[in-house]
């Protein structure tokens, strides 16, 4: 659906059968993924999103967004609205122990949810 509305190619790389967490967990965790996505279409300058799910040490779950934007892009500024919903969506994934990693001038963004959220198959 991501493509089909934005026209921007999108990979998907699953590295486990099956993940499970608490309903609350996994609306935040959809939630965040759906905003940055949101954000990559309104840019329109990726050319590639690959979104993948991988088990980390430990027994957590690592959620990746990967932008694949041409090298130089300029990095506008996101709406003021965009900015508090990101902020309200990480705070309380960090106050859950989520920890989210977003690399410096990208939208590419890393989610690692720990053990004691989420039971990996």
């Amino acid at each position: 659906m991501f493509r089909a509305e934005s026209g921007i190619s999108c990979r998907i790389e699953l590295d486990v059968a099956r993940v499970s967490c608490d309903g609350h967990v996994g609306d935040l965790l959809s939630r965040r993924v759906c905003a940055l996505l949101q954000r990559v279409s309104e840019r329109v300058r990726a050319r590639v999103v690959t979104l993948s799910l991988a088990a980390s040490d430990g027994g957590g779950v690592l959620i990746g967004v990967d932008v694949d934007e041409p090298v130089g892009t300029p990095d506008e500024q996101m709406s003021a609205t965009a900015r508090t919903r990101l902020a309200s969506l990480d705070e309380r994934l960090l106050a859950l122990g989520i920890h989210v990693d977003v690399t410096r001038g990208s939208l590419s963004t890393r989610l690692t949810v720990p053990s004691a959220l989420v039971s990996v198959d």
